[in-house]
């Protein structure tokens, strides 16, 4: 590993995401980038029409990881699986 590579590795990083009354339209086409949390889970229900606020804080300290949030969907709609 490069020097470069082992710092950005050990150093300390925080982040904190809040996302409140994303909409999807039903009948449009289109994408939306979300964090790759907030995707699989509307994935797993097959969501395609749903209002989604999602709030959570990432933290990685040395070489730890940490994640802690909530994500609520109202009103999914779509092939239940």
């Amino acid at each position: 590993m490069k020097p470069t590579e082992e710092a950005l590795e050990l150093a300390t990083v925080r982040m904190s995401v809040d996302i409140e009354g994303l909409h999807s339209r039903a009948g449009r086409r289109g994408a939306v980038d979300l964090p790759e949390m907030a995707g699989r889970i509307l994935q797993m229900f097959s969501a395609e029409t749903f209002a989604l606020d999602l709030q959570f804080n990432y933290e990685r300290k040395k070489g730890e990881d940490s994640l802690i949030g909530k994500v609520r969907i109202e009103g999914g709609a779509g092939a239940y699986k």
